[in-house]
């Protein structure tokens, strides 16, 4: 979510016509903050409404409107802009209060969170201070390997950095525009009106082919969010013509705007594509309600122009700054958000904000700090501190919100030890599949079991292979350094050959390059190896969704390469595997719909691979996990990480065995590979973590399991 980093909401205006009455403050826009930011808050805290997250296009627009006000008018007024003086006042604006939220969050982080994820948190926070933060998590939040990483509570300055680079460059445009129209009989609005237009254009174009090749990328890219601020600018060149309209219409295009706002926030969702087009919603309603108030009357507007609003649309930035740090920080306190917690976090969030806001933000604004004589004029009957009071008063701030937010958490109560019942570790199962031929992995499943069962009656955390701080560069399996996962199938691109006489081949996505290290410590004195396989490509014929039309593109032709590279090679035997996850993905009504489509795609592929010659065994991937690297905090226990065997895994698994059924081949079950009989799955056996993130096993606990791939290979022959 974005702030509008303006300095201030009052807005002047050419004057207007005969009997107009025009409004210097504009209690519309505080409202429209309020609405952007409260939509904001729930959003990230309930989940809910699923639109709220609107609210950064709606701050987009209002920073567009008023920093190009200013900017233009300066120029009507004095005959320049002064690029000093305007970036002067936006420091003024934006650093204060921003600084302290970083320090304090920083510091939180490393009294919280485990060093690899507070060393993360710091250099997220370095990246906020000089305003990439949101070049950094387009790259993290489209990083495949990143998806199931912990949230950073400086994620939400990302619109900042979009925001101040927007502002780095269109104060320069504005001048060279100016200077060029400079005694020519064209207007110089005219001009800007035209550049902005074509700069809002080419933005939102780009904003939709972005959007549909790459959604992640373009929901942080600068370049795909500009138009939104342009939408303002263009609406603050054109204030004169807007004066004019009939003070009639005002409150019906006021009131058009904010039921667009309102249709935003209720029937937009993260499914939908965005921010190209459906952004175009509430920017343009944005901009109706703004439009109303430009040089009118603000009739009939009170539920935006309240005192009430008016309090929160001026704490907004400041709740904005805190209000996400404060969820993330809370979460890893509370067992289980319900309504106390929820409680909590607001009142922690207006107590923060509320400090921020009348100890730094106010002290600093009313300030002279960084300003000209020329720009030091305040509200009248405002007394302005001095310097050094204003630099007191921040010092009070950054302490008070230091105090504010450490003492609720460290007066949370400890998360009580959770044991799971000896009764859920007892009789082990002695066959660990459901297929044609019958697997016998008693001997090995109960070696499994036993590290299992130590893990799930663990009250602290020991000392692990790989190490809790370094689990993702630690754990990663040396086959994904082979090029495994990629999708390629250039000769020696994950291909480990041992001379032997023997081929086996592992096809499915991003949990295959696991079990080719599984498949090479297990049979890799009697086979040569080989992966084909490719993140986040489902290796089945089943359609899968994906915004990302180039990738489907790229995945439909990886597995038709696969299927001819097998058919061409012939190996010995072909094992699939895809993580259940992909399911959700799949097209189909409903869980059941979904789960028929995995098992036809199954199906299709088995048949396509049958001219080879192989023999085909389906080994199913682990059920999904908790993300050890965020379950796993200084105050956590180790049944804070323990998961269930979600219905997602046990439709897949029902797919796969129907499937294998109908088709004659073998599907391994693996539960028990990762879970007690109960279901219970720990985030370690033993002393070996299993996995990586959510789906993706570690090095060492896929040579872990050699014993047991051995045995289920022993049961196929």
């Amino acid at each position: 979510m974005a702030i509008s980093l303006d300095t201030g909401t009052r807005v002047s205006a050419p004057p207007p016509g005969p009997g107009k009455k025009t409004t210097n403050f504009r209690f519309d826009i505080q409202g429209l903050r309020a609405i952007a930011v409260l939509a904001v808050v729930a959003d990230h805290l309930l989940g809910w409404p699923g639109g709220g997250f609107i609210g950064v296009d709606i701050f987009f627009v209002i920073s567009g409107f008023l920093i190009t006000g200013q900017l233009v008018r300066q120029h009507e007024r004095v005959g320049r802009i002064s690029i000093s003086e305007f970036y002067r006042a936006r420091i003024r604006r934006i650093l204060p209060a921003s600084i302290v939220a970083l320090i304090v969050v920083t510091a939180l982080s490393f009294l919280t969170f485990r060093p690899s994820r507070a060393w993360d948190t710091l250099v997220d926070g370095v990246s906020a201070f000089f305003f990439s933060a949101n070049w950094r998590f387009a790259v993290t939040g489209t990083d495949y390997w990143a998806a199931d990483g912990a949230i950073s509570p400086f994620q939400h300055f990302w619109s900042l950095g979009v925001e101040e680079q927007f502002y780095f460059v269109w104060p320069f445009v504005i001048i060279v525009v100016l200077s060029a129209l400079a005694g020519k009989k064209a207007s110089h609005r005219f001009g800007l009106a035209v550049i902005m237009g074509l700069i809002i254009v080419a933005s939102f174009v780009w904003a939709v082919l972005e959007t549909s090749s790459n959604p992640g990328f373009a929901y942080f890219n600068t370049f795909s969010r500009v138009w939104e601020m342009g939408v303002g600018a263009l609406l603050a060149i054109m204030v004169p013509a807007l004066m004019k309209i009939k003070d009639r219409l005002r409150p019906f295009i006021a009131w058009t705007g904010l039921a667009g706002i309102a249709a935003s926030i209720w029937l937009i969702n993260s499914d939908m594509a965005f921010p190209g087009p459906w952004a175009a919603l509430p920017v343009a309603s944005t901009a109706l309600v703004i439009i109303a108030g430009t040089g009118g009357e603000q009739k009939f507007l009170y539920p935006i122009t309240n005192k009430a609003a008016g309090f929160v649309g001026n704490i907004s930035y400041s709740l904005y700054l805190w209000h996400f740090p404060v969820i993330i920080f809370m979460g890893e306190y509370v067992n289980e958000w319900a309504w106390p917690a929820y409680i909590t976090a607001l009142g922690l969030m207006v107590l923060l904000s509320c400090a921020s806001y009348y100890f730094v933000e106010e002290p600093v604004r009313r300030s002279d700090w960084l300003l000209l004589d020329s720009m030091s004029s305040k509200t009248p009957g405002v007394k302005k501190p001095d310097d050094a009071m204003a630099l007191q008063r921040l010092f009070v701030a950054g302490l008070a919100v230091l105090v504010a937010g450490i003492i609720p958490l460290t007066l949370a109560p400890p998360k009580a030890a959770v044991m799971v019942d000896l009764a859920d570790v007892v009789s082990i199962p002695t066959q660990g599949a459901t297929q044609a031929d019958s697997l016998t992995l008693d001997s090995a499943v109960q070696e499994l079991q036993d590290g299992i069962n130590s893990a799930l009656q663990a009250t602290t955390w020991p000392a692990l292979n790989p190490s809790l701080d370094d689990v993702m560069s630690e754990g990663k399996p040396d086959e994904e350094d082979a090029g495994c996962g990629t999708g390629s199938l250039d000769p020696g691109i994950c291909d480990f050959t041992g001379g032997h006489d023997k081929s086996a081949v592992v096809l499915g996505d991003s949990t295959a390059i696991a079990l080719v290290a599984t498949a090479r410590a297990a049979i890799g004195d009697e086979y040569n190896v080989r992966g084909l396989s490719k993140a986040g490509c489902v290796g089945l014929a089943v359609e899968v969704h994906d915004d990302r039309a180039e990738e489907m593109a790229s995945c439909q032709q990886f597995k038709a390469d696969s299927i001819a590279e097998i058919l061409r090679t012939k190996p010995q035997i072909v094992f699939l595997t895809n993580s259940p996850g992909a399911l959700t993905n799949v097209a189909g009504a409903d869980g059941n719909a979904k789960a028929a489509a995995w098992q036809q795609g199954a199906k299709d592929t088995i048949e396509a691979l049958k001219p080879s010659g192989a023999k085909v065994v389906i080994v199913a991937a682990p059920p999904s996990a908790r993300t050890i690297s965020i379950c796993a905090t200084k105050s956590s226990l180790p049944s804070d990480c323990v998961a269930s065997i979600d219905h997602g895994f046990e439709l897949v698994s029902g797919a796969y065995s129907a499937a294998a059924k109908d088709t004659g081949i073998s599907a391994v079950d693996t539960r028990f590979w990762y879970c007690n009989q109960k279901g219970n799955c720990p985030a370690f056996a033993g002393a070996t973590v299993v996995k990586r993130d959510t789906i993706h096993v570690t090095k060492q606990y896929s040579e872990l399991l050699a014993p047991a791939f051995k045995t289920m290979m022993a049961g196929l022959s």
